[in-house]
């Protein structure tokens, strides 16, 4: 499975789908907009397969990793996680 969003493309929602982040002034301070609530109350229910989470795995590792340290690459934290996962599988 390649990645859900490359290393330089900026992740655009649908029409639909997008948010207006900006405070309206009926909200109190501390309050999200409605439509982010949505969104946050549908990712809570949100179930992922085993390869979607791995996924989301790398992806995080990949996105903190590189922080830190800008020459790491997508094909680096494969390359760990496949030899993770050989590692994992031989103590079993």
């Amino acid at each position: 499975m390649g990645p859900l969003i490359s290393e330089t493309e900026t992740p655009k929602l649908p029409a639909w789908l997008s948010v207006d982040f900006r405070p309206r002034a009926t909200q109190g301070e501390g309050t999200m907009p409605d439509e982010f609530e949505t969104l946050v109350n549908l990712a809570k229910r949100a179930e992922m397969t085993p390869e979607q989470s791995e996924e989301q795995r790398r992806s995080f590792a990949f996105g903190n990793t590189r922080l830190e340290n800008a020459r790491v690459t997508r094909e680096m934290i494969n390359e760990q996680a496949a030899d993770l996962k050989s590692r994992h599988e031989d103590d079993a």
